[in-house]
């Protein structure tokens, strides 16, 4: 890190908070919720309406390009995910050695340290137990107030992700979601729980 101190400043001052600790795990995890909270913004302001018509094309084709969203994902795929991913692969001190990418690590970090979503800790300490192995940690065992503070984190976490499983399952049973009509309710929990499963796995 001391090699682009001088040159590349805010990239000496991101790093040396991710790389303190487990501070890069936290970032990840404030991280992820920023990307989801940006997908669904997008999809919220971009979704067109049941009745909606562009250009003269025929229903199926609007149907495939905008009631399914599969313009909105192309377009925030290309131009807001993967064509700054690839430059910040070539360039990668470049791309962060700005003011808006030490704001986001901030932004990150704060999320985390709220407990909204500290539930995924309980899931990563079940799949450790599940498999045997032991949590590995680059800092001190906490103590006995950090435990407590910790896990009543993870408490307030669990209670939020249980309530909104169970709005999302009142949605799907009682048939409010935006799910074509006649699609029975076993494959709309399916279309609803395999993506949950794949974007985790993708992740």
């Amino acid at each position: 890190a001391e090699l682009y101190r001088d040159s590349h400043p805010f990239v000496y001052k991101c790093t040396a908070i991710t790389n303190k600790g487990d501070n890069l795990d936290r970032y990840l995890l404030g991280r992820q919720f920023m990307v989801v909270i940006v997908v669904f913004c997008v999809n919220m302001s971009g979704g067109p309406l049941g009745d909606a018509e562009l250009w003269g094309f025929p229903s199926w084709l609007s149907n495939i390009f905008l009631q399914t969203g599969l313009a909105m994902i192309l377009f925030t795929c290309n131009v807001g995910q993967l064509n700054t991913q690839v430059n910040a692969s070539l360039c990668m001190l470049d791309f962060i050695n700005n003011y808006f990418a030490y704001f986001t690590l901030w932004v990150a970090m704060a999320i985390e340290f709220s407990g909204l979503l500290h539930s995924s800790y309980l899931v990563q300490m079940l799949v450790a137990a599940l498999a045997g192995k032991k949590i590995e940690s680059n800092e001190e065992p906490r103590n006995m107030m950090q435990n407590l503070f910790f896990y009543a984190r993870c408490i307030l976490s669990l209670a939020i992700l249980i309530g909104c499983f169970a709005v999302t399952l009142e949605a799907l049973f009682a048939g409010k979601t935006t799910m074509w009509e006649g699609v029975v309710l076993t494959l709309q929990s399916l279309s609803s729980s395999i993506p949950h499963v794949r974007g985790g796995m993708l992740e």
